[in-house]
């Protein structure tokens, strides 16, 4: 009995090392994993960040773009309307000096003629 005694002390000494052994390296296996985890969550939290500035920076960068097209517009309507007026004074301005010549013209073959 006594033999037997020892030798289940033995096994049972001998297991429980083992399994504080498996513990110790379950519990290694889980640190490295969480430190793991931690480290791929922070960087798609910078990851994540970081597109978020890029699509601020984007969408910032489209209204300036509208607000320069916007601009661009307007200047062209105000440069055609502003051409539009000179064209017309330029018309006026030939057709006022074309109408005394062609009644002076017209006055010397009327005054010839009598």
């Amino acid at each position: 009995l006594s033999l037997s005694l020892s030798l289940l002390r033995l096994v049972s000494s001998r297991l429980a090392s083992r399994l504080v052994s498996l513990s110790s390296r379950v519990s290694s296996l889980s640190a490295s994993l969480a430190s793991c985890l931690s480290l791929s969550l922070s960087r798609l939290v910078s990851l994540s960040l970081s597109l978020s500035r890029v699509s601020s920076l984007s969408l910032s960068l489209s209204l300036s773009l509208s607000r320069l097209v916007s601009l661009s517009l307007s200047l062209a309507s105000r440069l055609s309307l502003s051409l539009a007026s000179l064209l017309s004074l330029s018309l006026s301005l030939c057709l006022s000096r074309s109408r005394p010549v062609s009644l002076s013209s017209r006055r010397s073959r009327v005054s010839s003629l009598s």
